[in-house]
């Protein structure tokens, strides 16, 4: 996957695997509007019945409690960076994370859920 310049500007979450994948938070606007126009899917990780409650446009919607039925749509070879959100960052960090074991590369989440980024 391609590394942004402004990456070492990002607080790194964790290390998994050996320090080979990330899950990365994105701490502003500026950084997630860089993101978006290098390609980014932003996905809600949101339920169903929260999508009314607000958020940010999205590309996908993939709630987190059928998360496991989106593997192929995170295999290996995606080159687009994924960014994941919900409305406080728990969920989409635990979504990161399993996307990142899958995909074999680095995700992103939005820093304290999408309230920050309206």
């Amino acid at each position: 996957m391609e590394r942004f310049g402004w990456e070492s500007k990002i607080r790194v979450l964790v290390l998994i695997a050996e320090g080979a994948l990330l899950v990365i938070e994105v701490e502003t606007k500026d950084e997630l509007t860089e993101l978006i126009a290098a390609g980014a899917v932003l996905v809600n990780v949101q339920e169903n019945d929260e999508l009314d409650q607000g958020g940010l446009k999205f590309d996908e919607h993939w709630p987190l409690s059928t998360f496991a039925t989106r593997k192929a749509r995170v295999s290996p070879g995606n080159e687009r960076p994924l960014v994941f959100y919900c409305r406080s960052g728990v969920r989409s960090y635990k979504a990161a994370e399993i996307a990142a074991e899958w995909n074999e590369s680095s995700c992103y989440i939005l820093q304290g859920g999408y309230p920050r980024f309206l």
